[in-house]
């Protein structure tokens, strides 16, 4: 049997990125400086947090080059912000080379090295700049400030330049933004409108149902109807409101199927050793307690009473026809089984009388809260003449619009768990929670509009039922508009009125076209559409062994809120990890396809998936859809860019666990939506809405958080910081002998909750503990730091992370051990963004600003701002260089010029 480590890591991918490594390591060094074959891996992950944590990662990845190690990192894991300048890393190998010669640019100087950079790794950098030096060399001399052969020119000031990468150019951008926002908002609400007025019109037909049945002779089976409804409509004079005829009905569906249902679970009886069969005692009770009914209510004169006999009656007929339904049902699927178990065979019955009650449930409240709004509606038809429900929806559509801003801080306030005070928690889980009300309200208020609208256009005489003519006929004309709007080929309508197209735009030209040789003079502005920004997965795939780039893992968050098959941990994360990396796509902890066909460079190897065994797979080679043309599965494939701006799509319907119902409803009527559904070219059997609306079905989807996550062809992805912020779940899963964390989203009261939350996965899905170790003692510290001066000056706890003075550290280590005890421990590296204890003038200065003017000042500054300038890119940049460079000076120290990972897991 397979161990865990074999089923989370299969052996086949472990040897594939082994190799992989062992040949990036080749081409990324020279035969005299290589580290031996037997050096341990060195991973590197980047956590999310928007262009704050691209900023400040990018100042580490300088000090990691200022000191010989970027070219030392085998393996990159990046999620949302982290990942705008792994790929921007990634894509620079692969521009080595192609472009000219730089030149010196007049508006700006080139980077220069900190004057307390390490001579050695000066001199090792200026050897690098030289032509014929290998590219992870050059990369290096760039990321320090120098020129190399073949570099881009002024890549780091046009990583500056494009700090406002969202609006570079002020209102101009603003209003463009404005502009896609409205139509994608307007063609939205169009396609899913209309479905919704074809709902209304089916409401008010089944009003005039309502009060058709009502109106029937003898009256007996609806006195109860006949008896709620006043002259065609129920009169409630302490509300003022006329009831919808819609009502009627609910009781019509109660005694039909929730009450049948209920009985039929107790008429399902078993006795010791036999199946189950119908007990026909309870049944016993029916004509006796409708008899006494009935003659009760004929001599006290009460009809009410006895249409509850005949309702009673009725229900219990239908429940021994549900009961007998029930077992016909189940002898059929045992027989099919070939199951001869008695006990499951009763579990079976109690299940799908159970399930069969809960639909009915769900579908009686559905029914229950349409009512609701057609009453409403109903109420607010008669001010229709003058413009005043008009003029009220206005104003509650602009009321509902003011917490959208707040919406984009929500899911981090949640997720940074901020030392704030008892009363300021309460008032910000109550922030919430009025956000998703107004998810509720908005949706209510377009239900409503349609419902009036189809009053006022169908009234019958002014009695506020429709009539059934032109309302049938107007339900069918909406169903086929829907139809027409909602074809297969509109699913790529659903990804593209979302806001996933500018944003990824706009992220591929400010980080993957920093390097592109053609944006040069009026061509470098990110609004600008310039041909050689963006990379083909299968291209980027091939840069470990051709550049010497590091394996690079970007993660995204396949969301799952229903259905759970693959979901093997727990349903409470609302979602999974989906991971791609040069040889594989990975999901969850135990699912992934090798050498994936038209997403990666495989050389022509066959596609492999694990887990290989019977039970349920992501990655079914049963279910996977070719053709005689394609005879290989072929997933829809992204480019590089794409890829980045899945895991950045922090802001959407889909939260993971920080998601639910009502911030669904308020950023899907908002139209405020990041991801995408993903073509995963899985054949799954879909409902039938999803066969003839797709496109009102996928939205409707997001709108009311319904993800089926691999249980359909298509997965809705977002940002990878939903299911893990630190982008440490993947290098755990590989047990890297040495790893490093460079945490940069927000966490203004340094609590580490990304952190912590990662920890307790870790645990869970790969037996991975993790303990910090405390500088004031020896115990399980490497050897490299058995110096405690050393290890006090560089390292501290995670309490101390973040504390102001002198005691303040940014970096701690931790040590993880490993349940099953196959692998050594391994050493991780945490590196914080951080104050230490000695600022430049220019972040002092940076510093008294911020405190100044943001709620959350410097370095942890909202994660919303994505609108940096020069003085706030510049900062988190230097203060990424500034604590990287004291970890990682400190650590060569100590190492007397040898290879800092294999000193560090000595």
């Amino acid at each position: 049997m397979a161990s865990l480590w074999q089923r989370v890591y299969p052996p086949a991918l472990s040897e594939a990125e082994a190799e992989l490594m062992q040949a990036r390591r080749k081409t990324a060094y020279d035969a005299a400086t290589a580290p031996a074959d037997t050096a341990p891996a060195f991973g590197v992950a980047l956590s999310g947090g928007g262009i704050r944590s691209a900023t400040f990662c990018l100042g580490v990845l300088q000090a990691l080059a200022r000191h010989g190690l970027l070219r030392r990192v085998d393996l990159l894991s990046t999620v949302s912000g982290g990942g705008y300048i792994g790929a921007a890393l990634g894509r620079l190998y692969t521009r080595f080379g192609a472009a000219p010669k730089p030149r010196a640019s007049a508006a700006r100087p080139a980077e220069r090295p900190a004057p307390d950079a390490a001579p050695a790794a000066d001199a090792e950098v200026a050897a690098a700049s030289t032509p014929g030096a290998p590219t992870a060399a050059q990369v290096e001399a760039l990321l320090c400030g120098r020129d190399a052969p073949g570099a881009p020119n002024d890549w780091l000031g046009r990583l500056r330049d494009n700090g406002r990468y969202l609006a570079p150019n002020g209102s101009n951008d603003w209003l463009t933004a404005l502009g896609v926002f409205l139509r994608n908002a307007v063609a939205v609400h169009i396609v899913v409108g209309v479905l919704l007025f074809a709902l209304a019109c089916a409401l008010g037909l089944w009003a005039y149902l309502g009060h058709a049945l009502a109106s029937m002779q003898p009256t007996r089976l609806f006195g109860v109807i006949e008896s709620w409804l006043q002259a065609g409509g129920l009169q409630a004079s302490a509300a003022g409101l006329q009831w919808s005829p819609a009502f009627a009905v609910l009781t019509l569906l109660f005694a039909g199927a929730v009450a049948p249902l209920g009985w039929a679970y107790w008429l399902l009886y078993a006795p010791p050793g036999e199946r189950m069969g119908v007990n026909p005692r309870q049944l016993l009770i029916v004509p006796p307690v409708t008899f006494g009914l009935v003659a009760w209510a004929h001599s006290a004169q009460r009809p009410f009473v006895e249409s509850l006999a005949v309702l009673f009656a009725c229900a219990g007929v239908l429940a021994w026809a549900y009961a007998e339904a029930t077992l016909l049902q189940a002898r059929l699927c045992c027989a099919k089984r070939q199951a001869s178990d008695v006990r499951a065979f009763n579990e079976y019955c109690r299940h799908r009388v159970s399930a069969a009650l809960g639909i009915a449930l769900g579908v009686f409240a559905a029914c229950a809260a349409l009512a609701l709004l057609d009453t409403l509606a109903i109420a607010l038809k008669g001010l229709w003449q003058d413009g005043t429900t008009a003029a009220l929806m206005a104003a509650l559509a602009t009321l509902a619009q003011l917490p959208r801003k707040l919406l984009a801080l929500l899911p981090q306030k949640l997720r940074s768990d901020e030392q704030i005070s008892r009363w300021q928690r309460i008032a910000m889980h109550a922030l919430g929670g009025s956000m998703a009300l107004v998810g509720y309200a908005l949706f209510a208020i377009e239900c409503i509009a349609l419902c009036v609208l189809v009053h006022h256009l169908f009234d019958g005489s002014g009695s506020a039922l429709v009539r059934p003519g032109p309302t049938l006929l107007a339900l069918l004309a909406a169903l086929l508009i829907a139809r027409w709007l909602g074809n297969d080929a509109t699913l790529a309508f659903v990804n593209g009125t979302t806001l996933d197209n500018l944003y990824t735009a706009r992220l591929i030209r400010a980080y993957l076209g920093a390097s592109n040789p053609q944006r040069t003079g009026a061509q470098a502005g990110v609004t600008r559409v310039v041909d050689g920004d963006d990379l083909a997965p299968d291209d980027y795939a091939a840069a470990p062994r051709r550049c010497g780039a590091p394996l690079h893992l970007i993660n995204t968050t396949l969301n799952e809120t229903v259905d759970g098959r693959s979901q093997l941990t727990q349903r409470d994360r609302r979602g999974l990890n989906c991971t791609l990396g040069p040889l594989a796509l990975s999901v969850g902890a135990t699912h992934h396809a090798l050498h994936v066909a038209g997403l990666h460079a495989a050389g022509g190897q066959p596609l492999q998936v694990f887990p290989q065994h019977d039970g349920y797979q992501v990655f079914d080679p049963t279910r996977m859809m070719s053709s005689p043309r394609e005879p290989l599965w072929r997933p829809q494939p992204l480019t590089l860019g794409g890829w980045i701006g899945l895991s950045g799509a922090a802001f959407s319907t889909g939260l993971g666990q920080q998601g639910s119902l009502g911030l669904s409803l308020l950023t899907g009527m908002a139209n405020a939506r990041l991801g995408r559904w993903w073509d995963s070219r899985m054949a799954c059997t879909d409902g039938r809405l999803a066969r003839w609306l797709p496109a009102q079905d996928y939205l409707l989807a997001e709108w009311t958080s319904r993800f089926p996550g691999t249980a359909r062809r298509y997965w809705f992805l977002t940002d990878g910081g939903h299911f893990e912020n630190l982008g440490l779940y993947e290098l755990v899963r590989r047990r890297l002998p040495l790893m490093l964390v460079v945490d940069a989203a927000q966490d203004a009261g340094y609590r580490h909750a990304d952190l912590r939350a990662a920890i307790r996965k870790l645990r869970i899905d790969f037996g991975a503990d993790l303990h910090f170790l405390d500088p004031a003692t020896a115990a399980g510290w490497p050897a490299l730091l058995a110096d405690g001066t050393r290890r006090q000056r560089l390292f501290g706890t995670l309490e101390a992370i973040g504390a102001a003075g002198a005691a303040g550290r940014a970096a701690a280590l931790a040590r993880i051990d490993y349940a099953d005890g196959e692998s050594k421990p391994s050493l991780l590296l945490y590196l914080k963004a951080a104050l230490p204890a000695q600022l430049p003038p220019d972040l002092e200065q940076y510093l008294a600003q911020s405190r100044e003017l943001d709620a959350t000042p410097f370095p942890q500054q909202s994660t919303a701002d994505q609108f940096f300038d020069e003085a706030q890119w510049e900062s988190y940049r230097k203060l990424g260089e500034l604590l990287g460079s004291e970890l990682f000076a400190g650590l060569l120290d100590a190492t007397d010029g040898g290879d800092l990972p294999t000193a560090l897991c000595q």
